[in-house]
């Protein structure tokens, strides 16, 4: 592998698989460990590279003096994992969200600087290629500045199988889980700085009491507004939106598989390391939600397969970008920044600035007033001044 550098993986889940995928096929990384108490998952990976698993992180950093160790653990567990790496003069890429609460996060972005190493956080849903495609046709000019950003994203996520701390707000949720997803994509999208959230949480499922849905109404430095809408309830679909109706038969169909499953006596986290979400493939959703920008003289909003729409009264055009996206430029921009020094986007300020939106729907909702932002310090560095030419799909 030459001078690629040399990654070690702590938490080797299935969540890990895109993030492996990318490292392997990037060129510039070499997979040597993985850290897990399962032994399962630890004869997977040797199954897979032949040696280097391990069920002490202590023992890993002696033994193979990673370059880079990504943390694909519980989120409770991302600050100390990150801080022991980073000790190390390892460089981190730590799994979304970046910690529990903000000052875990302050201090794992101190800690980096402290070690002169790169954090990063897996905030791939701002480089999905739909999103990139927005970006494109927004920084276009043609269509204007966004003045209101809306997210949508209806799902079944509350009634997929779960560890019990995912649906836990204390240390998961839908706020925390999914709301890190949500605010990375607006984040990519929006014009200024967030300085102001007014939010609500939804608990609508008295089977499963706690946060399933939330909405957050954003100000933006510049005066525009963003709103972020999320519900998990298995209802409304946002597929629908860009896929078309549903077949009847399939609305609801994870939620009726979880009860079925759930009054059969099972045991829920066995189901979801063994045989994975409950839902047919016909429910997998075509977007990843639904994005839409209304710009001073235009608007634009996802569309299928990695491209996006945009309308202006010239007409109405759908548009995609090439090059590398998701998890891929996730990847990509670690590489670029260890190697070559160039301040990453999804660095641990941007996970810090996601975090503090979902803590502040939280917040907001509690109080039932609206709460100010203090840690939205906007970028316009690596992937989103990348001036990615459009392709023209259709008219």
């Amino acid at each position: 592998m030459g001078d690629a550098l040399r990654v070690a993986i702590v938490g080797y889940g299935l969540a890990v698989a895109p993030v492996e995928r990318a490292f392997l096929a990037h060129g510039g990384f070499d997979i040597r460990a993985c850290v897990d108490p399962s032994q399962l998952a630890r004869h997977q990976f040797e199954e897979k590279f032949g040696s280097g698993a391990y069920d002490s992180m202590d023992r890993m950093l002696d033994d193979v003096e990673p370059d880079v160790v990504y943390v694909a653990t519980p989120t409770r567990t991302h600050h100390d994992l990150s801080v022991q790496a980073l000790a190390t003069g390892a460089s981190v890429l730590v799994e979304k969200p970046i910690a529990l609460d903000l000052d875990e996060a302050v201090h794992m972005i101190a800690e980096a600087r402290r070690h002169d190493g790169v954090l990063m956080v897996n905030h791939k849903r701002s480089a999905d290629r739909e999103v990139l495609a927005m970006r494109a046709a927004i920084r276009r000019g043609d269509i204007g500045t966004p003045r209101w950003t809306s997210r949508l994203h209806f799902s079944d996520w509350m009634y997929r199988w779960r560890a019990a701390e995912e649906r836990d707000p204390a240390v998961g949720g839908v706020v925390l889980r999914q709301g890190a997803h949500e605010f990375d994509i607006l984040r990519g999208l929006l014009p200024s700085a967030p300085v102001r959230l007014r939010g609500w949480v939804g608990d609508l499922a008295d089977e499963l009491p706690g946060e399933g849905a939330y909405s957050a109404w954003i100000e933006c430095s510049d005066g525009s507004m963003a709103t972020s809408v999320y519900s998990g309830y298995d209802r409304f679909r946002s597929d629908e939106l860009t896929a078309g109706l549903l077949p009847p038969g399939l609305i609801g169909a994870t939620h009726r598989t979880y009860r079925q499953h759930m009054q059969a006596g099972a045991d829920e986290y066995r189901l979801k390391q063994t045989v994975g979400h409950p839902r047919a493939p016909e429910l997998l959703e075509d977007l990843y939600g639904f994005s839409f920008a209304m710009c001073g003289a235009g608007d634009v909003r996802t569309a299928p397969n990695g491209s996006a729409w945009v309308y202006g009264r010239s007409g109405r055009r759908r548009v995609t970008v090439d090059g590398p996206a998701g998890t891929d430029l996730i990847v990509a921009e670690l590489h670029e920044a260890i190697r070559h020094g160039t301040a990453p986007a999804h660095d641990g300020s941007w996970g810090l600035a996601c975090l503090e939106l979902c803590v502040a729907v939280r917040e907001s909702a509690m109080v039932g007033e609206a709460v100010q932002l203090q840690h939205q310090a906007f970028t316009a560095d690596g992937f989103l001044t990348d001036d990615a030419p459009l392709r023209s799909l259709e008219h």
